[in-house]
Order: structure tokens, then C-alpha cells, then sequence
């Protein structure tokens, strides 16, 4: 599997009306090693960003991709929650990768336990935005 070819199953799952709790739940069973890559890492944003403010909760699944020249280069998928000012969750911007945790359990388990992820699962007014980009 490719990581663009994980957009239709997320959409498939999630729709466009998912809340993030359910889309939490669909990143975590989600088996991303099933997707043809080099290396891989889970990524949790949440925050308040740029001079506009704007807020955004962010699921990122990264992976290490070789073309057929044999470089690597990373390609991530993204479910995103944003919404834009003057709403928004006033809270300072929290990024934690799964590889700075000793399993991907821990890493689950660290998100839940930040008040940023319970204040930001919790509020009603996000836009679901689900894409693909390469970095």
C-alpha cells in the first residue's frame, strides 16, 4: 500500500462529519505498517498557530519512502482539525512523535494523558480536513 492510497480509507471510515474522538480512535487501529516504506512514525500537533491564531489538532502518519533511484524521502497523511479565528482553543503549540516514545502504546497513552488533547477532543467547532503531502 501507498500512503496517498490510505486518503480513500480514511475517508471511507471517517467521512466528512467524524468527530476527533472517532477520528482517534480510526488513527489508532489504523495498521500504518502495512504501507510500503523505509521507516515510519506516528505524529500528534495540537495548538494555536501563526500571526492569525488559528487552532488545529492534527493526526499525522509519516513514512520514509524509496523511489527508484533509491533515494528516500518522507511522505506523510494527515487528518486535521482546524478551525479558524476568532474560535479558537488558546493553548500553545504541542507536537509529540511516536519516536520519542518507547512503543507506540506509550506514545497513545502519553497523548490521552495531556489536558491540550482532552480540551482540544473535546471542542465542537472543528472543519475535517484529510490529505496527503510529501516533506
Amino acid at each position: 500500500m501507498k500512503p496517498i492510497e490510505i486518503i480513500e480509507l480514511l475517508n471511507q471510515e471517517l467521512g466528512s462529519q467524524a468527530s476527533p474522538i472517532q477520528a482517534w480512535e480510526i488513527f489508532k487501529k489504523f495498521d500504518y505498517q502495512k504501507v510500503n516504506s523505509e521507516d515510519e512514525y506516528l505524529l500528534f500537533q495540537v495548538g494555536d498557530s501563526g500571526a492569525i491564531q488559528n487552532s488545529y489538532l492534527d493526526f499525522c502518519y509519516g513514512f520514509q519512502i524509496e523511489d527508484e533511484e533509491g533515494d528516500t524521502y518522507w511522505e506523510q497523511v494527515h487528518i486535521e482539525f482546524s478551525v479558524d479565528f476568532p474560535n479558537k482553543l488558546n493553548m500553545n503549540q504541542i507536537d509529540l512523535m511516536s519516536d520519542d516514545c518507547e512503543s507506540v502504546e506509550q506514545f497513545f497513552a502519553q497523548v490521552e494523558s495531556m489536558s491540550e488533547f482532552e480540551t482540544a477532543i473535546n471542542y465542537d467547532k472543528w472543519t475535517l480536513s484529510i490529505y496527503h503531502t510529501e516533506v
